[in-house]
């Protein structure tokens, strides 16, 4: 698997993108995203970048529904895995930035700060909020590493 640094822009940019699978796929609620799992898209014009939707197992024996962003040899860039069973939703990035309200799991060696956000509620309006807030750099990040 090859790494590399991911940068603010190109986060954001996959946001976007992710926003924009929501809206084409018609999910507004987490039924619709029910009829997705095991559904991957192709991102226009940027080859080996996929959006995949699954269903995993999660925390405490329950499961959660993963949106995932990732480019096809590398590692998943921007996460989201909706857990309705406990009632939250997590958002997870890897970049070379850190943002406010989130929290920093691991330095990967490459540049790249793995961070992740918990929202408590399960729903698209909630997880498109988020995105949106990310997506169109609506939170400044801490400082530039």
């Amino acid at each position: 698997m090859r790494k590399r640094v991911n940068s603010k822009k190109e986060v954001r940019d996959m946001a976007k993108e992710v926003l924009k699978f929501l809206e084409r796929e018609r999910i507004k609620h987490i039924d619709d995203l029910e009829r997705k799992v095991g559904k991957k898209s192709g991102i226009r014009n940027r080859r080996g970048h996929l959006i995949t939707v699954e269903k995993r197992p999660s925390n405490k024996n329950t499961s959660a529904y993963t949106l995932s962003y990732g480019i096809h040899g590398q590692e998943i860039i921007l996460e989201a895995r909706l857990n309705c069973e406990l009632g939250y939703t997590n958002i997870a990035i890897r970049g070379a930035f850190q943002l406010s309200g989130y929290t920093t799991l691991l330095y990967d060696g490459y540049g790249n700060v793995a961070q992740t956000k918990r929202v408590e509620g399960c729903s698209i309006e909630e997880l498109k909020r988020n995105l949106e807030l990310l997506a169109y750099n609506r939170e400044q990040p801490h400082r530039k590493l």
